[in-house]
């Protein structure tokens, strides 16, 4: 996929990141945020990436990352099943296409995070990032 400024705009790029990609000339989607990730614009990476995902792709997405964070929060309520739950309802929908659920455990575990939003370092948000690359070339 080519990135331009226009669909930079029509997404609601920043204007601090529009501004990166005028400064550059790559316009490959996966060059341009293989260079972010590079260049430590983590958020900006995963923002191009999750722009151009498919729906079903970014939840597959969200699950990896929240698989990611979800030892942390288990680590400080030990009891608190919501985010564990939440994740297993995305992966039963995710391979069998089934919603009942869906709904009450995504909001349960939003409210867990909500509560106290765990603070993942850059190593793991560097791995998610490109785990959501690798998403795009169609590798997992």
């Amino acid at each position: 996929m080519k990135i331009t400024a226009q669909w930079l705009r029509e997404n609601g790029a920043c204007h601090e990141g529009r501004a990166w990609f005028s400064a550059q000339k790559e316009a490959n989607l996966i060059k341009v945020a293989r260079k972010l990730v590079n260049q430590d614009h983590l958020d900006w990476a995963n923002w191009v990436i999750t722009r151009a995902m498919p729906p079903k792709q970014k939840v597959a997405y969200a699950v990896y990352a929240a698989k990611r964070a979800l030892a942390f929060f288990e680590a400080r309520y030990p009891d608190d099943v919501r985010p564990r739950n939440a994740i297993k309802a995305v992966e039963r929908f995710l391979k069998t296409g089934e919603t009942a659920g869906l709904c009450n455990a995504a909001n349960a575990a939003y409210a867990a995070a909500y509560a106290d939003a765990a603070n993942a370092g850059r190593k793991m948000k560097t791995k998610v990032t490109v785990y959501g690359l690798n998403l795009l070339r169609g590798r997992q």
